[in-house]
């Protein structure tokens, strides 16, 4: 994955001020991680695109990365192997986590380089880590994904992949709601989802009943 200079550039501003909360630049994966317990992390990813000359848009993603969900759904997805252990159980961005639907940062032929810098780690000290350390447990992601399963979830991209991981979530905290998700889950992947995702789901729905996380 190519690094621009004006990534490398933005990657090592934040990373000054993100390390001494204790994440870890990733400059190949374009993203500042914090290691939990268990193999489970935070993330908080960039994405830069060009506007204009010596214009950049910044797109702030974030998420945390629940193993054990990981582990139980990533067997049934399509993702490529060799990205299933990056993979972030809930992300959203900051645009979507403020209900703004096309929000991205503008950099300015690098005379806001600073002031979107600063309101990047501001957004993450007041609002985004919060967040992020509110919603690490199990419970936490069972109800971002399941507390209104009949609608989209702005917490995950891939609606699809959602009804995996809500229903992986409620069966790993024992959830009395986990047949109701799964007969709402079922309508959704067949709404949503291609032939291949349709059987997969199924597949996975048969493993998890019988399945006993102890």
């Amino acid at each position: 994955m190519v690094i621009s200079n004006f990534e490398q550039r933005l990657l090592a501003k934040l990373s000054g001020s993100f390390e001494p909360l204790g994440f870890e630049l990733i400059e190949g994966k374009k993203q500042l991680r914090r290691q939990l317990t268990n193999g489970d992390f935070e993330s908080i990813i960039f994405s830069v695109s060009p506007y204009e000359e010596n214009d950049f848009w910044i797109e702030v993603n974030f998420g945390v990365r629940k193993t054990h969900v990981e582990t139980l759904v990533q067997q049934f997805l399509t993702n490529r192997p060799d990205f299933q252990s990056d993979t972030l159980t809930w992300t959203t961005s900051i645009g979507k986590f403020k209900g703004l639907k096309y929000f991205r940062h503008k950099v300015k032929n690098n005379i806001t380089f600073g002031s979107t810098t600063n309101e990047i780690t501001d957004f993450f000290v007041t609002s985004g880590l919060p967040f992020m350390e509110q919603n690490q447990t199990l419970s936490s992601v069972d109800l971002l994904f399941n507390a209104a399963p009949e609608k989209d979830s702005r917490f995950i991209y891939n609606q699809v992949h959602r009804c995996f991981k809500g229903l992986a979530a409620a069966k790993l905290i024992d959830s009395p709601k986990l047949y109701s998700l799964i007969d709402m889950y079922r309508f959704h992947v067949i709404r949503l989802g291609n032939d291949e995702e349709i059987e997969r789901f199924e597949q996975f729905i048969s493993f998890l009943l019988y399945y006993n996380p102890n």
